[in-house]
């Protein structure tokens, strides 16, 4: 398993990870898995 320590960020129209969020507040969750504590 595999935690997070930042949000990765990709673009959403060419999936590149260097992008900069500039405005808003919101995101899309696409996937999510929860591991039993």
């Amino acid at each position: 398993m595999q935690t997070l320590t930042a949000p990765v960020l990709l673009c959403g129209q060419c999936g590149g990870r260097s992008v900069s969020v500039v405005r808003g507040e919101e995101f899309l969750i696409t996937s999510l898995e929860l591991a039993e504590a």
